[in-house]
């Protein structure tokens, strides 16, 4: 089926966003990014999802071909209502959340607000309980260094050998020149922000995962075994949140499993999202108590530089 590209406009910020399958549906399969990345990282899997259900890749705002305004503030709390207005003015009730690396703060944190809406998870080399930043975030993070790496675009070979990091990340030469193209300006300037403004895990974790523990809801734990950032520890430790989740370690594989293991991740999501659309889950099936929570997973602080 053919996916398309919509530009949706949310508090002034332009933001592209693929989409396949019945546009029409409530219930939708919602990709989200890390960094560096976009919506286009996940085009295969729209492709192979789209004929049994509708399928959406976000743009977040600051990256890839979304608006990447200096005056936005950069936090994950922010992301929140834009999150909550994209979903409406799409139609969107329903909601299986995909989530690759810094889009677990902003997608475990909207589900956390929004569960009566949740349906499923599958959680990438992402989840809860990170007990610290990795280097690159805490490059980012560190002051006047830090805004010099922002500032400075890396060359090819530079930014090929910190992001292969000794060959953990098996990625080819045309993912690494794509990834590359994903960090310019505006996005390094959002990511600086992004980390500056949050800490990682402290006791709200685990009150989040017991929310989502006590719902039980179908998810699937999917890590690169040789991850150089979020050690591959983390991917069982998400059980505490999903205790009946299938939990899928990928050799031969770092922090990018849907590009170097493109054919094993299409073959788990396809067979995963096959059962929902087989079983006719939707709004109907969606048993979760509604409940008013407001809880965020990561600290934030004030913007910062």
């Amino acid at each position: 089926m053919t996916i398309s590209s919509t530009r949706y406009v949310i508090d002034g910020l332009t933001l592209p966003v693929l989409q396949g399958g019945d546009i029409h549906s409530t219930e939708a399969i919602v990709f989200i990014h890390g960094f560096p990345g976009s919506a286009n990282d996940w085009k295969p899997f729209l492709n192979s999802l789209s004929p049994f259900h509708r399928v959406v890749a976000l743009n977040m705002p600051g990256f890839g071909d979304a608006d990447k305004p200096s005056s936005f503030n950069y936090t994950v709390e922010s992301y929140q209502p834009i999150l909550s207005a994209l979903f409406d003015e799409m139609g969107i009730q329903n909601i299986h959340f995909v989530l690759h690396d810094f889009a677990g703060a902003w997608g475990l944190t909207w589900a956390s607000n929004n569960i009566e809406r949740m349906l499923s998870f599958t959680l990438m080399d992402t989840g809860l309980f990170l007990e610290k930043w990795h280097s690159l975030a805490k490059l980012y993070r560190t002051p006047i260094l830090g805004d010099l790496f922002s500032f400075l675009s890396p060359a090819q070979r530079a930014f090929n050998s910190t992001i292969q990091c000794k060959g953990a990340n098996r990625l080819s030469t045309a993912q690494l020149i794509e990834l590359r193209k994903q960090m310019d300006y505006g996005s390094r300037r959002a990511m600086k922000r992004l980390y500056r403004a949050t800490e990682v895990a402290d006791e709200r974790h685990s009150s989040i995962a017991a929310l989502f523990e006590n719902r039980d809801f179908p998810a699937m734990i999917i890590w690169g075994e040789d991850d150089p950032y979020l050690p591959v520890s983390l991917a069982k430790k998400q059980l505490d949140a999903f205790p009946n989740a299938s939990v899928h370690i990928l050799t031969e594989c770092g922090h990018w499993p849907l590009f170097e293991q493109q054919d094993a991740v299409n073959a788990l999501l396809v067979a995963f999202y096959r059962k929902y659309a087989a079983e006719g889950n939707g709004p109907a099936v969606n048993r979760h108590l509604n409940e008013n929570v407001n809880k965020n997973l990561y600290k934030s602080e004030a913007m910062n530089g």
